[in-house]
């Protein structure tokens, strides 16, 4: 049972905070991709035990299929929860198959993504292309710091063989 909903439909990416002190200086942000048709939902709902009230966010599209991308992102200080200092989720459009494809920044930080089960090489109009289930870029100041590639044998940036970890994280 959720109680006190409000709705809004949007196609943007959007953000909702979640604060977990009294001040809500701490909490949890949840940032999630827009997708033409998103209704989102807010509300309280019932936590654990079902007497304690929680806040409640529910995203939800009508169609055959639709892939979620979300981000939870903790933030300890009003500096890090500021809009601005937001990390900003985008969309990537993929050729070669389908799958998931983001970009994340934040504070100097960018990270490329693709996540992908199609065979063969996948490109992305950010300039990312792999033979792998999933790749991962970190750039901190424009440097490239760290890539990771799973389940491939092929990962490149704009154009030239970036080198990989076997499996990893990208840290981000």
């Amino acid at each position: 049972m959720v109680k006190n909903v409000a709705e809004a439909a949007t196609g943007e990416p959007w953000q909702a905070d979640f604060g977990l002190t009294p001040d809500g200086a701490k909490g949890l942000r949840l940032s999630m991709l827009g997708v033409p048709g998103t209704q989102v939902f807010t509300g309280i709902g019932l936590g654990n035990p079902p007497t304690e009230k929680v806040p409640v966010v529910i995203a939800r599209r009508k169609a055959k299929e639709s892939i979620f991308v979300s981000l939870l992102e903790p933030f300890s200080s009003p500096a890090t929860r500021h809009p601005s200092r937001a990390i900003r989720l985008s969309s990537v459009a993929i050729t070669g198959g389908d799958g998931v494809a983001v970009e994340m920044e934040s504070e100097g930080r960018k990270v490329a993504a693709l996540v992908s089960s199609a065979p063969g090489e996948k490109s992305c109009d950010n300039g990312l292309s792999t033979d792998g289930q999933a790749a991962f870029l970190l750039w901190r100041d424009g440097q490239l710091i760290e890539s990771a590639l799973i389940e491939g044998k092929l990962l490149r940036w704009r154009g030239d063989r970036v080198p990989t970890a076997a499996r990893g994280s990208a840290g981000f």
